[in-house]
């Protein structure tokens, strides 16, 4: 449900993002699963309210000329090796968006009771959307490979999937993100985007997950192996 929002100004600082034509998005009918997966929430209802509309310029949203897309922002406490991303979506009538462009931004970003959003873009990616997305009402959990981004303790990132373009003609490429339809995340915040701003959603949060591995804290390294060190110096006194 969307409350009292508040909108701020975009500025992303583009000072080391990157836009490689690597990326690789892939589907699956079934909720990721498995020892990679390291924070995940979604939903079994899949009632309209757990749905929004994200759309680029002409669509049927009720955005006209602009934009409406969907993030989350996210935090761990400790550091992580992020490998991937999963999104749930719901394909629209009318809608196949089967080899469509998508982008997926993902940088540092802020969370607020008034406002959330993305501060600084680290990665700009794009690829095609996978075949076979064009019946309506299917249920797709969408991944998206980032290749292993270092992320800090602590601090608070954010991604967001748009729509790489409006597409030509009257029909305008639209897809539903999925929502949990409640609060269920301290450490994070879903949020809007229209193109130029950002605003907080405040008793929602997107459906996603995050894949990847997490990093031993360097001062866990250093009585890992000191320990490890006086195991060895304590079998070789022993040994006669």
């Amino acid at each position: 449900m969307f409350r009292t929002v508040a909108l701020i100004g975009m500025v992303l600082l583009l000072a080391g993002s990157s836009a490689r034509a690597d990326l690789v998005i892939t589907k699956s009918a079934t909720a990721p699963g498995g020892p990679d997966v390291l924070l995940a929430f979604d939903t079994e209802a899949d009632g309209s309210q757990n749905y929004f509309t994200i759309a680029r310029g002409g669509g049927s949203s009720g955005v006209g000329g602009g934009e409406s897309a969907y993030g989350q922002t996210f935090r761990f406490d400790q550091p992580i090796l992020l490998d991937k991303i999963t999104l749930k979506v719901r394909i629209k009538p009318g809608q196949d968006v089967s080899g469509k462009s998508l982008l997926l931004w993902f940088g540092r970003g802020f969370t607020g009771q008034t406002s959330s959003g993305m501060s600084s873009l680290l990665i700009d990616e794009e690829a095609a959307l996978p075949a076979g997305m064009g019946t309506a009402g299917d249920v797709w959990y969408l991944t998206a490979d980032i290749e292993d981004q270092q992320l800090e303790a602590g601090l608070t990132y954010a991604f967001l999937p748009r729509f790489g373009t409006g597409g030509g003609g009257s029909v305008h490429p639209e897809m539903e993100v999925g929502f949990l339809g409640t609060y269920a995340y301290d450490g994070g915040a879903a949020f809007t985007f229209d193109g130029t701003g950002y605003s907080t959603i405040l008793n929602n949060e997107m459906a996603f997950a995050l894949h990847g591995t997490a990093v031993p804290e360097p001062g866990t390294l250093g009585l890992t192996a000191f320990a490890a060190a006086a195991s060895v110096g304590l079998r070789r006194r022993r040994t006669p």
